[in-house]
């Protein structure tokens, strides 16, 4: 019931730090039901991101997806963020590091984490 209950919440939001627009797969809407603890959405939309499938291939934001929900308790997610590792440069990596860190203490702040 909770992957229900994330795709039925689903609508739009802002990463921290992330400008968004229609034209960049690493800019533009996300959606909302990702960007709270339903670890299921947001492994969902690492997996999109990882392979290109539904979106544009981008493995920054299918690690920022996969790290968010390997916060929440999915282990699957925190072997496919291993596995976008060695597609990311240091720099890449630590800016994502960054972004979920600031995501997460939002949640927390917000109380919905």
């Amino acid at each position: 019931m909770e992957n229900a209950a994330g795709q039925i919440a689903c609508r739009f939001y802002w990463i921290p730090g992330v400008r968004f627009s229609t034209r960049s797969p690493r800019t533009g809407f996300r959606s909302s039901s990702a960007a709270s603890p339903w670890a299921a959405a947001q492994y969902r939309l690492a997996q999109a991101h990882s392979k290109g499938t539904g979106t544009e291939q981008d493995p920054l934001v299918a690690y920022i997806w996969a790290s968010l929900s390997a916060h929440h308790g999915n282990n699957e997610a925190s072997a496919l963020r291993e596995r976008g590792l060695s597609r990311l440069t240091p720099e890449e990596i630590a800016e994502a590091d960054r972004l979920v860190e600031a995501r997460i203490a939002r949640d927390a702040a917000e109380g919905s984490s």
